[in-house]
């Protein structure tokens, strides 16, 4: 049992401080601005651990920068145990402990941390470590969170790690404190770690002004980015702090070029899947009705590029990817090419520790079955990813402050690597013509859609995994009607397929399409029969595009201000149809859907059984306003990240909602709708709620 009494004075690392001596902040930074790995910045620690063994500040900054796997396993707690265990006494030593255990034992470290507080009053950073925990999701104490940072802040105001923390709690004397504190010390300072921390001076200063004064305050903003341009002109890593004032300023003109700057390629510290993100951006896939055509050229585009990156960056495993794909949809990329790019990525090691769901050998296994070649490579492939996936703690252990909802994701990325693996070993299966164990492989698979089949505690995440699952094995049931020389079984297949599951990917929809057409072709099917078979498989109108589940939950009271100043309350939904987005400005999918959510505002603004309503989750109101000023959007928006954060731990966004007539959500959906018949659908199903139809 750890005993807190005096501390001991040999070996202590016991301190009453609030900032590290200088050269040991200056090596922490350098350490957080190397960029490298986890692996390497470890290391680096460990140096810098070997020099100063007991220096309470290099401890605590090694386990939050190396956060993750590494900070919550065995070896990091038996290691700050066994050093407690050397100083039971020192209240720093029983810190270091409980921010190990943070994520496995949480519980046991908020006791650890208040004990320290009631023995060792002078310590300033257990205050600090528990208003952290108070933020996690299955903690989250918005009382308690305020009350630690509080009490931190008034031992260490000149410690900025804080004001970040108190920018995110709702408007307070508080919050008013350290507005008026921080300003003067970030005007004195021009290290790192104050030019991060102007986005929280800012968002401070925002969220406790009066309207009148938020020009004011925008004309300050403008003032302080002038000298911050200047101190962080070479420095590209601090651009996000110059993106977001200039956004609270409304300086949209060089919020773009910013934007620009930092989407453009950067040969010297790439990161490739950003580098992809910028040309996915200017060259996006084809939408609507595309012809194969069409999709065969976007692949051929996104092979080159794909060529190029491997050529730049052949220790990335993006590009190979990339190349895979567009190989996998074209067809005729020569053997040795795909061979060559699936086995670089088979050599490469992974980064972290936590291998991709499913692992890479099964994937390359399903390219490799997909074209039919290295068939007999396939089986050898599935099983040793299969083998280590069922190890415990596979592929890494969710933190104890997750809601309990989200503790079945690992078991959901082991159907997936499970589901992925029957896929492939179909594939190889039936092109060897073993007809009889493609036929148990596809009972197998049969068997798990039942077993997965969402049940009424199910999420979205559940539904569009399971919706991924009957598409592997209805193309799969397609194929093997095909090999057994079925095809009209084929066509039923293909048809439920489209009817639902394909829906969501436009190419497997033209490919799918394609197959069939060939098909019916060979039954000297005719036009006008084919016309009706199409239509068959477009019926199910709540398939296509982003999933919409019907959770049937009753929105909690709340009571939120707009934009303008209007005061909402929950009685404001009752009597009408609401459709509601959750949203916020740093979502690019968010804002983009912003554009038909509009479309749908205009059209519908002047019902009075019908609303259009959306709520901001942003941390500064402020840039919530200067981004509505800046795409002219009348809609209602209501600031909504307290309520959110309180009601909604681990809301995800966008988020849309279709609320009934008594504030009961009918249907949500968890992901943008962004396609040219989105509108289309949710005008349709607003109709459908009026008539109080709600079923899929």
């Amino acid at each position: 049992m750890v005993f807190l009494g005096a501390a001991v004075a040999s070996g202590a690392d016991t301190v009453t401080g609030c900032e590290p001596v200088p050269e040991v902040r200056a090596a922490i930074e350098r350490i957080a601005r190397s960029g490298d790995a986890q692996r390497e910045q470890a290391a680096k620690f460990d140096a810098l651990l070997a020099a100063r063994p007991d220096d309470f500040f290099v401890h605590r900054a090694r386990l939050g920068y190396l956060r993750g796997p590494s900070a919550r396993n065995a070896e990091a707690i038996v290691f700050y145990k066994r050093r407690l265990d050397a100083g039971p006494r020192d209240p720093a030593r029983i810190m270091l402990y409980a921010r190990a255990l943070i994520g496995t034992q949480t519980p046991q470290a908020i006791r650890l941390l208040e004990a320290v507080i009631t023995a060792a009053p002078a310590f300033s950073w257990p205050h600090l470590q528990l208003a952290e925990i108070y933020v996690y999701p299955r903690f989250r104490d918005k009382v308690k969170q305020a009350h630690y940072a509080g009490e931190f802040f008034s031992r260490c105001p000149e410690v900025l790690e804080v004001y970040p923390l108190i920018s995110r709690m709702d408007a307070s004397e508080l919050t008013r404190q350290a507005a008026r504190s921080l300003r003067p010390l970030l005007e004195k300072r021009s290290d790192e770690e104050s030019l991060r921390t102007w986005s929280a001076l800012w968002t401070l200063e925002f969220k406790n002004a009066a309207p009148k004064d938020q020009d004011a305050l925008r004309k300050r903003v403008n003032a302080d980015l002038q000298r911050l341009a200047s101190l962080t002109a070479d420095r590209k890593d601090l651009r996000g702090t110059l993106l977001t004032g200039y956004k609270l300023s409304g300086n949209t003109q060089e919020a773009a070029r910013l934007e620009n700057e930092m989407r453009a390629p950067r040969v010297e510290t790439p990161a490739v899947p950003a580098i992809f993100g910028a040309y996915a951006k200017d060259h996006p896939a084809p939408r609507g009705e595309a012809s194969r055509e069409q999709w065969d050229a976007w692949h051929r585009d996104l092979l080159a590029w794909a060529n190029n990156a491997i050529r730049q960056w052949p220790q990335d495993a993006f590009g190979y990817w990339k190349k895979m794909e567009a190989a996998e949809a074209l067809g005729d990329l020569p053997e040795a090419e795909i061979e060559s790019a699936a086995e670089a990525i088979l050599r490469m090691p992974v980064e972290s520790g936590t291998p991709s769901v499913p692992p890479d050998a099964i994937r390359v296994a399903q390219f490799y079955a997909a074209r039919g070649m290295k068939l007999d490579r396939v089986p050898t492939l599935v099983h040793a990813a299969l083998r280590d996936a069922l190890r415990p703690g596979w592929p890494y252990e969710q933190p104890d402050w997750m809601p309990a909802a989200e503790e079945r994701d690992n078991a959901w990325m082991l159907r997936v690597t499970q589901w992925a693996a029957w896929g492939a070993l179909f594939d190889a299966t039936l092109k060897t013509g073993n007809m009889q164990r493609a036929r148990e492989i596809l009972n197998q698979m049969s068997n798990g859609l039942e077993e997965d089949r969402p049940g009424e505690k199910a999420n979205a995440g559940d539904e569009f995994r399971y919706r991924g699952f009957e598409r592997s094995y209805l193309s799969r049931m397609a194929a093997f009607a095909l090999a057994a020389q079925r095809p009209a079984e084929a066509l039923l297949h293909w048809q439920r397929l489209l009817q639902g599951a394909g829906n969501e990917n436009t190419f497997l929809r033209v490919r799918t399409i394609e197959q069939a057409r060939a098909v019916w072709r060979q039954l000297n099917g005719t036009s006008e029969g084919w016309q009706t078979w199409l239509a068959g498989g477009s019926s199910n109108t709540l398939a296509r595009g982003p999933a919409w589940t019907l959770p049937a939950r009753q929105l909690s009271e709340f009571t939120l201000t707009d934009v303008n100043g209007k005061t909402w309350r929950s009685a404001d939904l009752k009597g009408k149809i609401t459709f509601l987005n959750v949203w916020t400005t740093w979502c690019g999918v968010c804002t983009h859907q912003l554009r038909s959510i509009d479309k749908l505002y205009q059209k519908l603004k002047d019902r009075k059984d019908v609303q259009i309503i959306t709520w901001n989750a942003d941390d500064s109101p402020a840039l919530t306003d200067s981004f509505l000023k800046d795409n002219a959007y009348d809609f209602p928006v209501l600031i909504a990240k307290s309520y959110l954060d309180q009601a909604f731990p681990t809301l995800t966004v966008p988020r849309t909602w279709l609320v009934d007539t008594r504030g009961v959500v009918r249907f949500e959906q968890r992901a943008a709708g962004v396609d040219e018949k989105w509108e289309e659908r949710v005008l349709a199903m607003i109709e459908r709620a009026v008539r109080g139809e709600f079923k899929p």
